[in-house]
């Protein structure tokens, strides 16, 4: 529900005749726009939250193969800084 002009909009069974109303299946309201807020943005109320609640994307599929190379990479990497270690003075 978007009323922008600072009026409220509930969830609620019925339409109530004075504020803060209800309808329902009302899950958030956008109640004060740009010229409320004082700012570029608006202010909304949300009633549910569970309902932007981002998602964990699945991780990415990996092949053995595109495994066991990555794996290979990490021990160059590994021997290329052990051979820097040894070789500092001190």
């Amino acid at each position: 529900m978007a009323t922008l002009d600072g009026t409220l909009v509930a969830p609620g069974a019925e339409h109530i005749d004075a504020g803060p109303y209800t309808y329902p299946g009302v899950i958030a309201c956008q109640l004060r726009g740009a010229q409320m807020t004082g700012g570029d943005w608006d202010q909304s109320l949300l009633f549910d939250g569970s309902l932007w609640v981002p998602l964990v994307p699945p991780a990415p599929m990996v092949s053995r193969a595109e495994a066991l190379a990555a794996v290979a990479g990490a021990e160059a990497n590994l021997a290329v800084l052990a051979r820097a270690a040894a070789e500092m003075p001190g």
